[in-house]
């Protein structure tokens, strides 16, 4: 798990073996400019955080904009990450012209389009249906079995299930259970 220790003038303080390959010593901490959990890190709120007047596919591309991608090779990996997530049909709808659930599945799209190494994802299925969250923790698996690690927080025992790891809290202090998939 990454630990964020200082935030000031737009730097954050990170355990470099965490996010930056090859650079400082192993467990040692140095000033990581913001630039690299802009690229290194996948993240999935509770609301969409999405940009209400950009489109579904526009608001997933903006991810691999910021990641600094040319304009001109966002388009396609957009598309595939909103069909990843059933959402093809709606790409040029607004944000504001989408349902909640559909909302979420363009932020988890916006997410994994990056292919972060480190996804911190907090209730992604939450405003999802049952199948619909099913799918997308399928898609989430199969992130981390690319190498993306995965954090996330949920109240849901059958996402929790599917951990590799399960890190509850529990009247104020950590829990660890054991992981019940194979």
């Amino acid at each position: 798990m990454m630990a964020i220790a200082v935030m000031r003038r737009g730097q954050i303080r990170l355990p470099t073996h965490a996010l930056v390959e090859g650079k400082g010593r192993h467990g040692a901490s140095r000033h990581v400019p913001l630039r690299v959990p802009q690229r290194a890190v996948g993240w999935v709120f509770q609301t969409s955080g999405l940009l209400p007047l950009l489109t579904a596919a526009e608001n997933v591309a903006l991810a691999l904009r910021i990641q600094g991608r040319p304009v001109g090779g966002c388009a396609a990996p957009a598309l595939e990450a909103l069909e990843a997530v059933g959402l093809e049909e709606r790409a040029q709808h607004r944000a504001f012209e989408l349902s909640g659930g559909e909302q979420q599945r363009v932020a988890i799209a916006r997410a994994l389009v990056k292919q972060p190494r480190l996804l911190l994802a907090d209730e992604p299925t939450g405003q999802l249906d049952t199948e619909t969250a099913h799918e997308v923790v399928e898609l989430i698996r199969a992130a981390a079995g690319r190498g993306t690690t995965v954090v996330m927080a949920t109240h849901d025992a059958s996402l929790a299930a599917v951990a590799d790891r399960v890190v509850t809290i529990e009247d104020g202090r950590l829990a660890e259970k054991p992981a019940s998939h194979g």
